[in-house]
């Protein structure tokens, strides 16, 4: 071998590895007498091609598997938002997620089309922001904000106690 290939040879390339839901390159490194994968998500690159057949194989199963489950609805469309906006109400703060996770589950389903993008729109607001309204230390600027967070604070009001 040369001085070249084989400084390029130790130094390792670049294969990708196929993955059904997310794309993670992985390094191949030689060491003498070993070969050493080191997984991790690396920024999309185009490697040097693995002409392997086992390789070709799994990105055609890839392929095909990708292609069959596009066509399968998993969830109708009604059920994905609420999946979606259940976790938009997690914020990550216990006084909010009081509020807005139940408000979600029960209410949401019963507003207005307008009503529905506002709490949307809520939900895209920081959680400082939030917590200030909900603690009605200040009332949001726009109105149709406001008059969510006074929806969900009466809502929360109108429940019973818990013992």
């Amino acid at each position: 071998m040369s001085q070249e290939s084989d400084a390029a040879h130790n130094r390792g390339f670049w294969l990708p590895v196929p993955s059904p839901t997310v794309l993670r390159v992985q390094r191949l490194v030689f060491i003498p007498g070993f070969a050493l994968v080191v997984p991790g998500p690396l920024p999309i690159m185009r490697p040097l091609l693995c002409l392997s057949p086992v390789f070709q194989e799994l990105q055609m199963s890839e392929k095909t598997q990708q292609e069959s489950t596009q066509h399968v609805p998993t969830q109708e469309p009604g059920q994905e938002e609420m999946n979606r906006l259940f976790w938009h109400s997690r914020r990550g703060m216990l006084e909010l997620d009081v509020l807005l996770v139940p408000f979600t589950q029960e209410v949401y389903p019963t507003l207005s089309a307008e009503q529905r993008a506002t709490y949307v729109e809520l939900l895209a607001c920081e959680d400082a922001d939030l917590f200030v309204w909900f603690m009605e230390k200040e009332i949001p600027a726009e109105q149709n904000l406001a008059d969510m967070i006074r929806m969900i604070i009466d809502r929360a009001r109108s429940l019973p106690p818990v013992h």
